[in-house]
């Protein structure tokens, strides 16, 4: 699984091959087929594998945060994160080559989910506080904070020069506080 991740991230899907997968972990590539039922099983395996593990840390870290702009330097964090372990280019890979295979796109849309729950989590938790909470699409914005945040990968992979990411994040800076003022108005008692 893990030579599935780094294949995917160095080679992307279209260059992820069982042949590729297995030149990467230095295992003849038939060895696949023993333990999985194809290569998309494969992939999807990889990619549960690398999504736990992401999913627990931000669930610890991001619990901690109180304020919208600590959510937002908690979320830059993370993100770089996902860049140098490849887990954010791996899932962008596997959500492009999802649009090929109906398969592959059923099992990434369920593996999705359960980012959009944390995203819930994370938003609910504030809308609470807030008297106008109830009127927030939560699930709406929910889906929303989680295409830009694969979105940021893939703008990344079509800039030549890259997307500077950290620039992103410090526009969203500016505005944190403006976000975090509305809440606090709208805190219920």
């Amino acid at each position: 699984m893990q030579a599935a991740l780094k294949t995917l991230k160095k080679e992307g899907f279209a260059g992820t091959s069982a042949r590729a997968v297995g030149r990467t972990g230095s295992f003849p590539p038939g060895l696949i087929y023993y333990y999985f039922d194809s290569l998309e099983a494969l992939l999807l395996a990889a990619i549960d594998l690398t999504s736990s593990a992401r999913l627990g840390r931000y669930r610890d870290v991001l619990s901690k945060a109180g304020s919208f702009a600590e959510i937002l330097e908690v979320a830059a964090l993370l993100y770089r994160e996902d860049l140098d372990t490849g887990h954010v280019a791996a899932v962008q890979e596997l959500i492009a080559g999802a649009s090929s295979s109906p398969s592959l796109r059923i099992g990434v849309s369920r593996r999705i989910e359960p980012w959009i729950e944390l995203a819930e989590e994370q938003i609910r938790r504030f809308a609470d506080r807030s008297a106008s909470g109830a009127f927030i699409p939560v699930h709406a914005i929910a889906e929303l904070v989680v295409a830009l945040y694969v979105g940021l990968e893939t703008l990344a992979h079509l800039k030549r020069n890259g997307l500077r990411t950290e620039e992103l994040f410090e526009a969203g800076r500016m505005v944190a506080p403006l976000i975090d003022g509305l809440l606090e108005e709208g805190e219920t008692k």
